[in-house]
């Protein structure tokens, strides 16, 4: 908006979204061809009639020639393996014919072995990107589709265990190698390449029971041998979950690569039943993009609005001017010198926040349906339940369940600043209106003292009721006003989401110093319940507990970010700590944790001589990344984090 970015939506300009799980298992169980027979089959039973008739008809056509071409792409790779077969060495020759035969099959046909089904994916995925470069795609709960394929070629003596860890980690290895070409607006969003290929094991069967099984465990094996920032690995996490499985992972999460991050059927399940899922299909999700529940093959593209929440705070302490465009950008709300409680601020930053929610609500409609008429996806549109049938493809009104949403960025960057405003402003004095407004003005330069005292004020992330009982109100009033107010396409409501990707340090370059104390500039907080950096200074227990305290319910996702020293985790009795820790937050109802495994000496190190740490990992928000190709405002973020012990 006006170069503020208080809404960010250029960087879906170029792509349709994504974000959502198709139905790979159709792919693998069916193969195109048989997706091929159901179009064709819809196609017979269509007359155009009408503009809606013809445009089913041309959708299901086009549909076809996709289907198509994609066998077509695979064939081609069987073609260049058997010509390079020709003079290969023996070893390499029989490699090749078999590369050549599995691609000569797959993916048009169903899968018959473990290798096929893991290529009919890789192709799937690959295809996916090639059609519409959406951003988020995911395969999904891998371990249960991949595991009937696995069981029957290990039954039958034509698999062994090493062969299929080789497999999972040739998997791995493709996936990172996958790029795509994009524009700079989105690549400051997605600093170090995140590609958000997130890979869902554990979690529970349509009946309920623990869903974990040996595919569950090598799929961690592959990542414990192949070290790579792609694919992330997701776990879900329920009260049946297997200790020893779970005691696997926090083994991984040691090794500092990011993943697997946590995620609570007991909060995530009914989330997706309020949008009409049943019991069966929600405890069948999986996770789109970073943090995001998503019903497999069921749900459509979700482009996010990414919403600068402190923006609009900054708006309202200058009267809806921006100090950083010099225009005046949201509504008048009042000055703040004139406002006489902390209420009357809280008021007008909530009607800033309205304006703009409203505002880009109303552009995120459009520019989803401009593209839906005119660059609708096709290929991934057969792999979303009721396209088919409707005719209309993942952007419309095809997909049974249908997410659009409002996504949150600095959401504890404002808490602090509320908090901040109303201790020292509204409740002590010590800081006047407009000492505050000349402190902000400059950057505090010269203003240290006023600093001092607004760092000092309640910040969230140290179980003080005082500032996350702002964090639990603010959550509340974002959600009321993108749910209960806010229209999207079809039919359907917006729905409130917070994560950030790396949209938090772009999002911060647009901002002015804040009354937390932030300097101008600076990256807001990663995620969405995680502290600002370094203000979380009692502990990981204080953290989850402040962040247990805000109603996760209602938000479709929510991201936790915890940064631990090395040190911390000498013992498995460490590990079995960190357990209990991830536990207790889900029994507070948190959707999401995941941890960084680093210390502040080694990042320092890599961002001086990044020649000596070219395979460091991070976590960065809802992705893992090689420090070395991180913004150096970024990589500060993240040295910036508190780092806990146990």
């Amino acid at each position: 908006e006006g170069g503020a970015a208080i809404i960010r939506l250029a960087g879906m300009l170029d792509r349709p979204g994504g974000y959502h799980v198709l139905n790979y298992e159709k792919v693998i169980g069916e193969g195109l061809k048989g997706i091929i027979t159901e179009v064709e089959e819809a196609l017979q039973a269509t007359t155009i009639r009408d503009d809606e008739s013809l445009k089913k008809v041309n959708f299901l056509q086009a549909l076809v020639i996709a289907y198509k071409a994609a066998i077509k792409y695979a064939n081609r790779y069987a073609a260049l393996a058997r010509e390079l077969a020709e003079t290969a060495e023996v070893e390499r020759k029989s490699e090749l014919e078999e590369i050549a035969e599995v691609c000569e099959w797959i993916p048009e046909n169903p899968a018959r072995t473990f290798r096929e089904a893991l290529q009919a994916l890789w192709f799937n995925h690959v295809l996916i990107y090639l059609e519409s470069r959406p951003g988020g795609e995911s395969p999904g709960r891998v371990d249960q589709y991949l595991y009937p394929h696995y069981r029957r070629d290990i039954d039958e003596g034509r698999l062994a265990r090493e062969e299929a860890i080789e497999l999972l980690e040739c998997l791995r290895v493709k996936m990172s190698s996958l790029r795509h070409f994009n524009i700079k607006y989105w690549l400051k969003n997605v600093s170090g390449e995140a590609q958000f290929h997130n890979v869902t094991i554990g979690g529970q069967l349509p009946d309920g029971g623990d869903a974990t099984n040996e595919l569950s465990y090598l799929i961690l094996d592959a990542a414990f041998r192949t070290r790579s920032p792609h694919h992330t690995i997701s776990i879900r996490w329920h009260e049946h979950l297997p200790h020893d499985f779970l005691l696997k992972a926090v083994e991984l999460v040691k090794l500092g690569l990011g993943y697997p991050a946590f995620f609570n059927d007991n909060s995530n399940i009914p989330t997706i039943m309020e949008m009409g899922a049943t019991l069966e299909e929600a405890r069948g999700y999986a996770l789109g993009g970073c943090v995001v529940p998503q019903i497999p093959g069921k749900s459509g593209c979700t482009p996010p609005l990414n919403f600068n929440i402190p923006k609009a705070l900054e708006l309202a302490i200058y009267n809806g001017f921006d100090p950083l465009t010099r225009k005046q950008l949201g509504p008048k709300t009042g000055k703040f010198e004139e406002f006489e409680t902390f209420d009357e601020l809280l008021e007008a930053f909530t009607t800033q926040l309205r304006h703009f929610s409203h505002e880009g609500a109303d552009i995120a409609n459009r520019q989803r349906a401009i593209r839906e008429a005119m660059v609708p996806p096709i290929y991934q549109s057969g792999l979303v339940d009721d396209c088919i049938n409707s005719g209309t493809s993942v952007l419309g009104a095809g997909p049974r369940y249908h997410y659009q949403y409002h996504n949150a960025c600095g959401m504890m960057d404002t808490v602090d600043s509320l908090g901040a405003i109303k201790k020292c402003v509204f409740e002590d004095g010590s800081v006047s209106k407009r000492g505050l407004l000349d402190a902000l003005g400059a950057n505090f330069e010269g203003k240290e003292d006023v600093r001092k005292l607004l760092l000092a004020a309640p910040k969230y992330g140290n179980d003080d009721d005082y500032v996350d009982s702002i964090a639990r109100d603010l959550f509340y009033r974002w959600r009321r006003i993108v749910t209960e107010e806010l229209d999207a396409l079809y039919g359907h409501k917006f729905l409130a989401c917070a994560y950030s990707v790396s949209i938090h340090n772009p999002s911060g370059q647009s901002i002015g110093a804040l009354p937390s104390g932030r300097l101008a500039g600076k990256s807001l907080a990663d995620g969405s319940v995680s502290p600002c950096q370094g203000v979380d200074f009692k502990g990981p227990t204080a953290v989850i507990n402040s962040a247990g305290k805000v109603d996760q319910y209602p938000i479709l996702a929510t991201l936790l970010n915890m940064k631990f020293q090395p040190s911390a985790f000498k013992t498995t009795a460490d590990l079995e700590k960190l357990i209990a820790l991830v536990k207790t937050y889900f029994q507070y109802g948190g959707k999401h944790v995941q941890f960084n495994i680093i210390d502040r000496k080694t990042l320092l190190d890599a961002q001086a001589h990044p020649e000596r740490h070219r395979n460091l990992l991070v976590r960065v928000a809802g992705y893992s990344a090689l420090f070395v190709t991180l913004d150096h405002e970024v990589q500060d973020e993240i040295i910036e984090r508190t780092a806990h012990t146990l």
